[in-house]
């Protein structure tokens, strides 16, 4: 504890900033890895079209996605993320870059490595919506709360408002959770 009231203010705030990143999007991974994918469910937003493409790799390709100790739905979110965060720093500012490459970072690195049991948590898929959906949120919330997003459609929202002012980030969230759900909703079953 002497160590971190040795830093400056600033050093300080970056580092509790960091923390709150860090745990967020770890437990983020929680929510998706643990609870939600377990199920056969499927996030919204980028985390659920990197889940649809690596469904798309495996049902279609057959290509393998599960590296060792390494799910691939954590790369192909950083990639999906690439685009945006390029176009991101040239109509937004560069400290939103940033951090948003910081926050990225770690959430692909955390749905990467967190692993999938094989058996899922819980039998029924509205209670696996339900707390998955909660624990999820807290670390998306927690991560907003350190003043960053997790990219995606975040990211797009920002960008929109930034050349619209009539379009807010909440619109286009909505939008993009639609279009993966509708996806999802002529891949599998109703329920």
């Amino acid at each position: 504890m002497n160590l971190y009231k040795s830093l400056s203010p600033r050093k300080q705030y970056l580092l509790h900033y960091l923390g709150w990143m860090l745990a967020g999007n770890v437990i983020f991974a929680i929510g998706v890895n643990v609870i939600i994918t377990p199920m056969n469910l499927y996030n919204g937003g980028f985390t659920g079209m990197a889940q649809l493409l690596r469904l798309f790799f495996v049902n279609v390709l057959h290509v393998p996605t599960v590296l060792p100790g390494l799910d691939v739905v954590g790369i192909l979110y950083f990639l999906l993320n690439l685009p945006l965060l390029i176009v991101s720093y040239k109509v937004v500012d560069k400290e939103f870059c940033i951090t948003s490459v910081v926050s990225i970072t770690l959430c692909s690195v955390a749905l990467g490595i967190m692993p999938i049991p094989e058996e899922p948590i819980f039998n029924d898929y509205l209670t696996a919506c339900l707390i998955g959906g909660v624990v999820a949120g807290t670390g998306a919330g927690m991560v907003l709360r350190a003043g960053s997003s997790q990219g995606g459609q975040d990211i797009i929202g920002v960008i929109v408002s930034v050349l619209n002012p009539n379009h807010s980030v909440g619109k286009i969230s909505i939008m993009i959770n639609i279009g993966v759900y509708i996806i999802c909703l002529f891949l599998f079953n109703i329920e």
